[in-house]
């Protein structure tokens, strides 16, 4: 049904069981945790001059690759802040691994294309 009506239009009925379940809350959270843990070295060690240059299918592929970066980063420290890092497992995180390819993609081209603006 959620499919159907974003296909039809009505983004509503799409985004309805992530902001019913409090999901869109939480990935906000991990989003700027991911931000911080990737955004922020990535933003600050390459030049500026470096990244406005960048070819645009460079610029999706680097920010298709640093979302799921993030995402293993903030499980890898979670699992090591409960002294837990035997029990490592990525399972139970299909669902997160697409949405964080879109959105550091989307945020690594706006940000190259505010520095070619520049």
């Amino acid at each position: 049904m959620a499919a159907l009506g974003l296909v039809a239009g009505n983004m509503a009925l799409f985004l309805f069981p992530v902001y019913q379940n409090g999901a869109f809350i939480l990935y906000g959270l991990f989003s700027f945790a991911g931000w911080i843990l990737v955004g922020v070295p990535i933003a600050l060690l390459w030049p500026a001059r470096v990244v406005s240059r960048l070819n645009w299918l460079v610029t999706l592929l680097i920010g298709s690759v640093l979302g799921p970066l993030a995402l293993f980063l903030i499980a890898f420290i979670l699992t090591a802040v409960k002294s837990r890092l035997s029990s490592f497992n990525l399972d139970n995180t299909g669902s997160l691994w697409p949405v964080s390819i879109v959105v550091s993609t989307v945020a690594f081209a706006t940000y190259r294309a505010l520095l070619a603006r520049r």
